[in-house]
């Protein structure tokens, strides 16, 4: 502990840390999921600027949504119904946000450690609302209701008529991310 106390900080005492320790130890490495977060995801990196959650001169990494709302989210989702993760549905996600130009990369890194298979990420024109497009014709109904509630969309089963959701993946899934969602991501949508 006194090798890494300048490396990190935290809320948890000697005693805390020691508790989940000895609740942790018996269990096996396979019943344990590990999920990391990092300036590919949700934080952003910040050094020798101000306004940030760290000091100026330190290198800090900061929650790309400051109310934590984001990161509740997720942590709230981490276990995965495994009926969902079964159908393993290709999924795409289609960033439709008005100027986070890497919205796409940063959800699709936050999917893939839940178990989803995520296919690369394209950009398209803005859209206000999210919209889980399914290209399926049914095959993966849980996975498409699961991502209509974790992203606060709707699903479309597009038609002839539906414009397209950049390249979406045969016959999978493709959420279109909204200048809604975007807002949430970065703490100021509700």
């Amino acid at each position: 502990m006194d090798a890494l106390q300048k490396d990190f900080d935290t809320s948890l005492t000697l005693s805390d840390l020691k508790g989940v320790y000895d609740w942790s130890r018996p269990l096996s490495d396979a019943a344990v999921s590990r999920v990391g977060i990092s300036a590919t995801d949700f934080l952003g990196e910040y050094y020798l600027r101000r306004d940030t959650c760290g000091n100026f001169s330190e290198y800090t990494l900061c929650p790309e949504d400051p109310s934590y709302r984001s990161l509740r989210t997720y942590f709230a989702n981490l276990l995965v119904d495994p009926r969902v993760l079964r159908e393993a549905a290709p999924i795409q996600v289609v960033n439709g946000s008005r100027s986070l130009t890497d919205l796409g990369d940063r959800v699709s890194n936050t999917l893939q450690p839940l178990g989803f298979k995520v296919e690369p990420p394209v950009r398209m024109r803005p859209e206000e609302q999210t919209i889980v497009y399914d290209y399926s014709g049914g095959r993966y109904p849980l996975t498409a209701r699961w991502l209509a509630s974790y992203f606060g969309g709707s699903v479309v089963t597009p038609s002839s008529t539906t414009p397209s959701a950049a390249d979406s993946p045969a016959g999978g899934l493709a959420v279109v991310l909204g200048h809604q969602y975007a807002l949430r991501w970065i703490g100021q949508g509700s």
